[in-house]
């Protein structure tokens, strides 16, 4: 099960790894440390807050995330944007039906997951695009000529609208 808290929502996913599975996840884990097209689709998809894997004892893999809407529609989007990558992420565990036809997959992903006890946000009311373009206007807002720049008011007015034409988008 997923948890909500204002704009993100987290999930656990927690599965048993076939016996050979184990190696398998080392070599990818290796590959996605050391690959940058490995996890380079991953890194942008924007409504992903944080992901992280991790190998526990006796064959289990946990899966952990932190997103912008709801565990179903977060996975469907992966699986039809990146599906051999999660084949290659969840093929290894007991039980997983593939994501095609996508029902199995929700359901498979539904009973698996748990729920989250404990959740942090820097900035709750806020999805990852909202962080995002805030960073952009700063990043612009910081172009423009200082307060004690030797500049004319036609200059300032100048740098004024490209700065509100580069980033109306964002604001």
């Amino acid at each position: 099960m997923s948890d909500s808290h204002r704009q993100a929502t987290a999930v656990n996913i927690v599965v048993r790894i076939r016996p050979l599975g184990v190696a398998w996840y080392r070599l990818l884990f290796f590959a996605a440390r050391h690959v940058a097209w490995v996890t380079a689709a991953m890194g942008r998809q924007q409504f992903i807050h944080h992901c992280h894997w991790m190998l526990l004892p006796k064959r289990v893999l946990w899966f952990e995330s932190n997103y912008d809407g709801d565990v179903v529609r977060y996975m469907d989007t992966f699986a039809r944007i990146m599906p051999w990558r999660m084949r290659a992420a969840w093929t290894p565990t007991v039980g997983f039906p593939d994501m095609f036809p996508p029902a199995g997959f929700h359901q498979w992903t539904i009973d698996n997951a748990y729920e989250t006890t404990s959740y942090w946000s820097a900035y709750p009311d806020a999805t990852t695009r909202h962080v995002g373009r805030a960073l952009r206007v700063l990043d612009a807002a910081e172009r423009l000529p200082s307060p004690d720049a030797d500049i004319t008011p036609e200059e300032f007015a100048t740098a004024w609208r490209r700065f509100v034409a580069d980033t109306q988008l964002d604001l």
